[in-house]
């Protein structure tokens, strides 16, 4: 029985009355998380936490990038290294390696920091490519300052050291083939309609990937390192310091290959072979995006006399550590191997750090002002006799004297 007209409005305005009641509690809904912010903005990667007038253009520690026509332009990419981290700003390290190219008769150098803690070198070709075509400067010399033990994990995971922490733009190794990035530097992950938003965060396959290891792992890595049976002399020191709180000791996942010391290991277990391909890949990216745009390239990584944790000594001999009563096998011998087969074919010099109290503090394996002086006089010695700086950029010996400064006065940092 057909419904008579009457009924049949009767029926379209509960229908929209509905509808509407809908709309205004969800837009009452929306602006009560407006007001909240939350969920709050997921934000992909980062850049110089240091205050406004210590950031270059690009929002990196360092001078204003100011480039003159002669000027020989180097771009030191890299982690908080060569942003400097815990120096004061006249100390950053971008002054002294162009100081260090002054005084060896460079005549007019400039260089320019590309760098921020935590970065692996999936951001920094980001960033090195932002420099080039975003920012449309132009570089003589990329420099990739390394930090082996940590670019491994940076690389590998989504996001910083402690699971949780910052998501960041990420590559993976897919049928052996580079794809990625996952995002861009400071892309939101996160729509502005907070209520979409909350409907991202719970069934968003993108954003569980770049907030997750777990999720990431389970898609792209293959098999962390098995602890070893070993009856054998071991130690208990990273336990010791582990209990100790000692710097990123508590936060170490040694079952995940998340850790400074998973480049070390052995055997090399198939997730850290996995990272060191995808590190050599991203490498690659960074000379190739070099010399598209006509700039020399070359890797350094600083070698101490002593290792980075707690002073230590560099034991090329397997140790067996004994941790969360598990057990594992280190050398450095191991982390230096893999450290060779990330830059493998590519231009990589080992920079020597001749000071022997050159960390900051105990528990902080950034150089100290001294150690800094030191590594840039050894680096600017490389960079000149493996003619990175051509024959036609060197001049007389300028030790004794101070380089000119853009604003009249003496530049030396020291």
């Amino acid at each position: 029985m057909a419904l008579s007209s009457a009924k049949r409005r009767k029926m379209w305005f509960r229908l929209i009355a509905v509808a509407v009641s809908l709309m205004v509690s969800l837009l009452l809904i929306e602006l009560v998380l407006q007001v909240l912010d939350y969920p709050p903005q997921i934000v992909s990667g980062w850049r110089s936490k240091a205050l406004a007038v210590q950031q270059n253009q690009m929002a990196y520690r360092g001078r204003p990038i100011e480039i003159k026509p002669d000027d020989f332009v180097v771009v030191l990419l890299g982690d908080s290294q060569a942003a400097g981290w815990g120096l004061s700003f006249n100390d950053i390290p971008e002054k002294h390696l162009e100081w260090a190219l002054w005084k060896r008769g460079v005549a007019s150098p400039r260089v320019v920091t590309v760098a921020a803690p935590s970065y692996g070198q999936d951001q920094e070709l980001l960033a090195l490519r932002e420099y080039f075509d975003k920012y449309g400067y132009r570089a003589n010399l990329v420099l990739l300052w390394e930090t082996p033990y940590n670019d491994l994990y940076d690389n590998t995971f989504p996001n910083q050291r402690i699971e949780g922490s910052p998501a960041k733009p990420t590559f993976a190794l897919v049928d052996g083939e580079l794809v990625g990035p996952t995002s861009q530097i400071g892309e939101p992950l996160l729509s502005r309609v907070r209520l979409w938003a909350l409907c991202q965060k719970k069934f968003s396959e993108r954003v569980k990937l770049l907030t997750s290891d777990r999720a990431w792992a389970e898609k792209y890595l293959p098999a962390p390192y098995q602890p070893i049976e070993d009856d054998g002399p071991k130690t208990l020191f990273w336990q010791q310091m582990r209990d100790r709180g000692f710097g990123y000791m508590p936060f170490e996942n040694f079952d995940n290959d998340k850790s400074s010391f998973a480049i070390g290991m052995i055997p090399t277990s198939p997730r850290v072979a996995y990272g060191v391909e995808l590190t050599h890949r991203l490498i690659q990216e960074i000379q190739r995006t070099a010399k598209s745009h006509d700039s020399r390239y070359a890797a350094f990584e600083v070698r101490t006399k002593t290792s980075w944790l707690a002073g230590q000594p560099l034991h090329m001999e397997p140790v067996v550590y004994e941790v969360d009563g598990k057990k594992y096998r280190f050398s450095f011998a191991q982390q230096f191997a893999n450290t060779e087969k990330m830059n493998t074919g590519l231009p990589f010099l080992k920079v020597p750090c001749d000071v022997d109290d050159w960390r900051i503090a105990l528990e902080d394996t950034h150089l100290n002002g001294p150690a800094l002086i030191n590594t840039m006089e050894h680096l600017a010695d490389q960079l000149i006799a493996d003619g990175l700086v051509p024959a036609t950029e060197r001049g007389a010996d300028r030790s004794n004297e101070k380089p000119p400064s853009r604003d009249g006065g003496s530049s030396d940092p020291k």
